[in-house]
């Protein structure tokens, strides 16, 4: 894709919270991550508790000019933070910049000065490059996290009061 049918396709994204009929959208995208992501998912995210944890949180997605899911956030509101359970973008579309403007629109539409919480295996660069760019700052670590016995680092972000 070149970079003018990227800032093409980009201006016909459109950023709406998810509701009961995107759940099998949020399934098919997460099951394609799922079997061509380079990074362990925290947790054992198996089908049965994606559809759980559909029931339990909020989503926010990115739609295409077709109206099919490009990428989502799924977060918990808690007192102190929205917490941040699992994000993913479309395989095909990873690295072209759409989860930095997903983000951008939950921060810019998530109400007055959230807290969010997430956390990201160690080795993730491209996640955790994003994560900083956006204002994350790290939190703190847990070790032995992931499968891979790899650690997963805590951010937060605070936004400016």
């Amino acid at each position: 894709m070149s970079s003018d049918e990227a800032a093409g396709d980009y201006q016909q994204l459109k950023f709406r919270p998810l509701g009961p009929e995107d759940r099998e959208s949020v399934h098919t995208l997460y099951e394609e991550l799922r079997n061509n992501y380079r990074y362990p998912f925290g947790g054992d995210w198996t089908r049965d508790k994606l559809k759980k944890e559909l029931v339990g949180c909020k989503g926010y997605g990115a739609f295409d000019g077709a109206s099919q899911l490009a990428a989502f956030i799924l977060y918990r509101p808690n007192p102190e933070a929205l917490e941040i359970m699992l994000l993913a973008t479309r395989f095909s579309l990873q690295g072209h910049g759409i989860m930095e403007l997903l983000f951008k629109s939950l921060l810019n539409n998530s109400g007055p000065s959230p807290k969010f919480w997430l956390e990201v295996h160690i080795e993730n660069d491209p996640a955790l490059a994003l994560y900083r760019k956006l204002g994350f700052k790290e939190q703190g670590s847990r070790i032995n996290y992931y499968h891979d016995g790899k650690a997963a680092l805590l951010f937060e972000y605070k936004p400016l009061q």
